[in-house]
Order: structure tokens, then sequence, then C-alpha cells
């Protein structure tokens, strides 16, 4: 990380708030499956429910060890529920599916798990142009509704991999749109590396050197990390 970067990281954290909202992006199957795991942690340190409601409605709102639902990744409703800001997209809906009928199907806003028909078949232009095609109007009709919700957007997180057809295309087209709609709100790209003895398809590296090309341009933080050095973590 350059010095740009960590003066634009430094005056980023100095203007947060705990009341500011973000909004987090999950795109493609890895983007996908990184939102289980990151939803059902936000909620642990939230005391949310996997229904949306609240695990200790009664705490002392001083107790500094109390969960607390803040609005960042939580929008409360009517009905005292919380509903995760978030967008959850993929090009086909197998995996998706599984949060329609998981453990957290109550939790999402269900305008928000968006899915089409078929895959990008791990192949970065047919991701950029003909999925996007048909995922972008809905998938940024979303978006839109989520900033207009927000009254003191800090944020907006893409949660993608490098490797994948709609992970690299399909999310580049995303951030091309995001960038060009909401230029003054900073964009976090966190990002999964394809390794080298974890590529899923032989045009993974491919995948990757086109969509680091084109978020480069559209990311201000990106947060990336190796398939195959998480592989070596987890194991």
């Amino acid at each position: 990380m350059g010095p740009e970067e960590l003066e634009f990281l430094e005056s980023f954290m100095a203007e947060f708030h705990d009341d500011g909202e973000i909004i987090n992006c999950f795109i493609g199957q890895c983007g996908t499956q990184m939102s289980f795991a990151c939803w059902e942690l936000f909620c642990l340190e939230h005391g949310i429910r996997p229904d949306g409601t609240m695990i200790e409605p009664d705490a002392d709102p001083e107790d500094p060890l109390a969960p607390r639902p803040v609005v960042s990744f939580f929008k409360e409703t009517d009905r005292n529920r919380f509903v995760p800001r978030t967008i959850i997209m993929d090009t086909e809906p197998s995996v998706v599916d599984e949060i329609r009928s998981g453990v957290y199907r109550g939790l999402f806003n269900t305008e928000n798990l968006i899915t089409g028909l078929e895959d990008a078949a791990s192949n970065f232009a047919r991701g950029f142009y003909s999925c996007a095609t048909k995922m972008m109007p809905k998938t940024m009709n979303s978006v839109r509704k989520e900033v207009e919700k927000s009254d003191n957007l800090q944020a907006i997180c893409i949660y993608h991999s490098f490797g994948g057809g709609t992970g690299s295309g399909t999310t580049c087209k995303l951030m091309e749109a995001i960038d060009s709609e909401y230029a003054k709100c900073p964009k976090i790209e966190l990002t999964v590396y394809p390794g080298q003895e974890m590529c899923g398809a032989v045009v993974e590296p491919y995948n990757a050197v086109l969509c680091s090309s084109t978020t480069d341009e559209t990311a201000d933080i990106t947060v990336l990390v190796d398939n195959q050095a998480l592989v070596r973590m987890c194991t």
C-alpha cells in the first residue's frame, strides 16, 4: 500500500462514525459464499438472531460488553427487526438458493437476493458483457434503494473473487456503474485472488489480470487475500 492509499485510509477512518451506513455487495459464487460467513459473524457481533430480532432487547446501552445492533450494517424496521444493508448477486441461482432456504432466510430483504438463469462459465468477457447486461438493471436498482435508505453513507463494500467469470467480469461492470453514480462515496473492494494450486479453471489467471486492470480505476481501497494462503490458514 503506497503513501496515497495510506493517507486516504487514515482520512477515511478519521471521518468514520458509528452511526454511518455501510452497504455490502457480495458478487458471484465466491462472494455469495463469503456472505454466509460474514453475516453469521455480523449477527453474532451485533446480537441479532437469524430472523433479524435482537438477542437482548433490554440490554443496558451503556454496557460496553452488550451487543449493539449498530445501523452501519443493519436497518431497523417498524417491526423491530434488523435487516442487513446488503445486496447478494450471482448469475446463476444455486448458491443464493442456499440462503433462501437456509437458517438466515428470514434475515435478508428478498429483493436484494438477485440471481440470473445461467452462469458466466468462468469467462471474464461473458461476465462483463452478456451476463452484466441482464443483471445490472436490477442490481443497480437495489443499490440505489439502499443508498436512499442511508442518512450518512460511509462506504460501499464489494466482496468477490478475481478468478470467476461473474466475480471478475460482472463485478467490474457493477463497480463501473457504482463509481459513475456515487463517485464521492468510498468503494472498498474485498477480494479473493486465485492461487497457483487452487485454480478451479485454467482461465482464472486471465480473469484476474483483466479484473485487476478495471477495478484498479474504480476501487478506493482493495483488500486482497490469496486463496491458497487462506486454505493453509484454515487447515
